[in-house]
C-alpha cells in the first residue's frame, strides 16, 4: 500500500499523507461496520493498523498547537468572550457571535460567517454546514471582497447543537427579523449597523474586522508577548481545542472527523450511513458544558438561556 504504480508503469512511493488518509478510511470503515452489524470482536484495529509517522514539521506543528491550548486557553477565551460582549450591541455583535460559534462547536471560521437562518433548525436544534465565505477571491474582477463557495471539503454536513448555543442563535435571528430587509438567505453574522457604506450592510462579517476586535480584546486584557503586542489572532486554534476536547472526553475517531468535517477521501453521506446517538449526545454535552463555562459571567447571555 506504500507504493502507486504511474501511467508509465514506475512505482511511486506514496505520500506520508495520502497513506494517513487511506489507512485512516480503512479504520474508520471497519469500526462503522463493526458498529453497525453489532460484531463481536477482540482484534483493536487501532492497535493493529499502524499509522505512519508524521514528519518533522507537521510533528512540530502538533506541539506547538498542543502548548497553546494547554493551560490558560480555556480562561483567556472565557476572558476574551467577556471582553467582546463589551461592545456595540453586546452579546449580538457579530464579532462575540462568531467567537462563540468557533469555540463552541470547531467549524471553521469561513463556515461560520456562511451561516444563514434558513440553515437553522431551532425546533430540533440542527445547523446545516454546506456553505463557506472565500475572502479577497479577485480583486480586480469583482467589486465585492468574497466570494461563496461549498465547504472545504466540498460536503455539506448537520450537527446538533447545545440548548444555549440553539437559543442564541435563535435570539440573534429573530433580532434580524425586525428589519424591514430580512430575509432567511442573508448571513447571520454581517455587518449590518457597522458598515462603512450602504452596500456592505448584508455582507458577511469580514475576517479582518473580526481579528480587529480580537487584538483588541487581547491588549484590554494584557494578553500580550515579550514586546507588549498582542498575540497573534490564530482563529483555527479554537477548532483544534473543541476537538481535543472531544478527544479527552472519548468522542470516536470517525464520530470527530464527521462533527468537525474532516475530509475522509470519500463523500462523508458515502461514509456516515449510520451515525452514533450516544456519540452525538457527548458532543452535545461537551459542547453545552463549554459554552456555560464561557459565558458564566455575561449576564445578558444567562438571562437568554435560564
Amino acid at each position: 500500500m506504500s507504493a502507486k504504480t504511474d501511467k508509465d508503469g514506475k512505482k511511486r512511493q506514496l505520500s506520508v499523507a495520502m497513506q494517513h488518509e487511506v489507512l485512516m478510511y480503512f479504520k474508520m470503515l471497519y469500526k462503522e461496520t463493526v458498529r453497525w452489524f453489532d460484531i463481536e470482536t477482540a482484534v483493536d484495529i487501532d492497535r493493529e493498523v499502524e499509522m505512519p509517522r508524521l514528519t518533522k514539521s507537521r510533528r512540530q506543528y502538533s506541539k506547538e498547537v498542543g502548548l497553546k491550548i494547554s493551560g490558560e486557553y480555556e480562561n483567556n477565551t472565557k476572558l476574551i468572550l467577556e471582553e467582546l460582549s463589551r461592545l456595540d450591541y453586546g452579546i449580538y455583535h457579530p464579532a462575540f457571535g462568531i467567537q462563540l460559534m468557533i469555540s463552541c462547536t470547531g467549524m471553521r471560521i469561513d463556515e461560520v460567517v456562511a451561516l444563514k437562518p434558513e440553515k437553522f433548525d431551532y425546533r430540533n436544534r440542527t445547523l446545516l454546514i454546506d456553505r463557506s465565505i472565500s475572502w479577497h477571491p479577485d480583486k480586480k474582477k469583482t467589486k465585492k471582497s468574497y466570494v461563496e463557495t461549498s465547504t472545504k471539503t466540498d460536503a455539506e454536513r448537520t450537527i446538533l447543537l447545545p440548548d444555549s448555543l440553539a437559543a442564541y442563535l435563535n435570539a440573534f435571528i429573530e433580532r434580524l427579523k425586525q428589519l424591514s430587509f430580512y430575509s432567511d438567505r442573508m448571513y447571520i453574522f454581517s455587518r449590518l449597523g457597522l458598515a462603512r457604506s450602504e452596500d456592505m450592510i448584508l455582507d458577511p462579517y469580514s475576517l479582518k474586522s473580526f481579528d480587529n476586535n480580537l487584538r483588541y480584546a487581547y491588549k484590554a486584557l494584557g494578553i500580550v508577548d515579550e514586546e507588549g503586542n498582542a498575540d497573534k489572532v490564530r482563529n483555527h486554534l479554537a477548532r483544534h481545542a473543541f476537538n481535543t476536547m472531544m478527544k479527552n472526553n472519548h468522542v470516536e475517531e470517525y464520530d470527530r472527523k464527521l462533527y468537525m468535517g474532516h475530509s475522509t477521501g470519500i463523500s462523508v453521506n458515502e461514509l456516515y450511513t449510520h451515525r452514533s446517538s450516544e456519540e452525538e449526545r457527548k458532543i452535545v454535552e461537551i459542547s453545552e458544558r463549554y459554552c456555560r463555562f464561557l459565558t458564566a459571567s455575561i449576564s445578558e447571555f444567562q438571562a437568554l438561556v435560564k
